[in-house]
């Protein structure tokens, strides 16, 4: 083999050695990208996953905790409702057969106190609410304070009290004011003209029903939104 002939066989022997190695480093460094874009794939979904799991975890507290809140709620405004219902139906007796009522001043301030209690609960957790049934409640809690002060006119314990027709047609106006949709809904205007104060006794009492069942409504409005949520 001639010079001409070894340096030719060379040259070829180099490029396939060349081109052999060059495939083996193009393959590991191919083989390395691959591996370690898997791996961050695999960081990037185990990533999400946990941010998915830690986002659900604080909705079910969040949700948990809205529950609990409304329910405090509710128990607090149906033992006010309940004491308030009481006083009303004693004076209401009162006023129909003449029979001394057990209620007094002091009663009234009782039942305020119960009142002022799931006023400051809703006030110290609010923020556990949506905004749309925080403002709901609030509303509930302006209804529900106009009826505790027409109760007030209510008590036959009043050195004041007086059942004369202006004093039932002062009271029927003070209802109007806070609650026209529960008179027009009920009563036709000369129904609503002739309605004594018995009558205002019964309106009293089934509005405040109203209102417990409004919070019910809310309650279990949120509450079919979780179970939504399930089946989602």
């Amino acid at each position: 083999m001639d010079t001409t002939q070894t340096i030719i066989l060379t040259s070829i022997v180099n490029i396939i050695l060349t081109g052999l190695v060059g495939g083996i480093v193009i393959y590991v460094v191919q083989k390395r990208i691959e591996s370690s874009f898997t791996k961050k794939l695999e960081e990037f979904k185990a990533s999400l996953a946990y941010s998915n799991f830690e986002q659900q975890t604080r909705f079910v507290s969040a949700h948990t905790k809205r529950i609990e809140t409304l329910q405090v709620l509710y128990k607090k405004l149906v033992l006010y409702s309940e004491s308030y219902v009481e006083l009303i139906w004693q004076t209401n007796r009162c006023y129909n057969s003449l029979q001394k009522t057990n209620s007094t001043p002091s009663d009234y301030e009782r039942i305020f106190e119960k009142l002022i209690d799931f006023h400051m609960f809703h006030i110290e957790n609010h923020l556990f609410l949506p905004d749309d049934v925080a403002k709901e409640i609030d509303l509930l809690y302006s209804n529900v304070e106009s009826l505790h002060e027409m109760a007030y006119w209510n008590l036959p314990t009043r050195k004041d009290w007086n059942i004369d027709r202006d004093t039932t047609e002062a009271l029927k106006y003070q209802y109007q004011e806070s609650f026209s949709s529960a008179v027009t809904s009920k009563y036709s205007k000369q129904e609503w003209e002739e309605a004594d104060y018995s009558d205002i006794h019964v309106l009293l009492m089934d509005t405040m029903k109203n209102q417990v069942k409004t919070l019910e409504d809310l309650y279990n409005a949120v509450a079919e939104a979780k179970q939504i949520e399930k089946g989602c």
